[in-house]
């Protein structure tokens, strides 16, 4: 990667938006957007730590001016959980095979009982519905897009 210098103009410019209480994000957008080349929040807070050290940057008081966030936007969707027994999914309970690795095809469910390090452990086995698991499990992995 090439390193990239700063140039005395973009230095002033951080000195004088960080001293204004700026935060680092918004000091990169209006360097990239000025300078025309690519700045990020850490190569903003690496050259205020680099000039504070040098002594041409003091210690700032705590309002910092910030890129505010629409809260009407949500990024996380509440999902419910389905209950592991089958009953919130709404199909019937089917009694899996229990069969071992060894017995397993490319048409038997995998979904997995027990630890891998027990000896009992083994998978459903009952013919696969949809990716590699039976009706039931499907339903507990796979949800509805919302």
């Amino acid at each position: 990667m090439e390193r990239m210098l700063w140039t005395e103009e973009e230095k002033a410019t951080v000195v004088k938006q960080w001293e204004q209480g700026l935060s680092a994000e918004l000091i990169a957008v209006e360097l990239s957007r000025n300078s025309g080349r690519p700045f990020t929040r850490n190569m903003v807070i690496g050259k205020v730590n680099r000039l504070r050290s040098d002594g041409f940057i003091g210690a700032r008081d705590g309002t910092i001016q910030r890129k505010r966030y629409s809260r009407k936007k949500q990024y996380f969707r509440r999902v419910e959980r389905p209950t592991l027994d089958g009953r919130g999914v709404g199909l019937p309970k089917i009694n899996p095979l229990h069969i071992p690795m060894a017995a397993l095809t490319k048409n038997s469910c995998t979904w997995p009982f027990g630890q891998p390090k027990d000896e009992d452990f083994n998978y459903c086995g009952l013919p696969i519905e949809r990716g590699s698991f039976c009706a039931e499990h499907a339903a507990l992995v796979y949800r509805k897009a919302g």
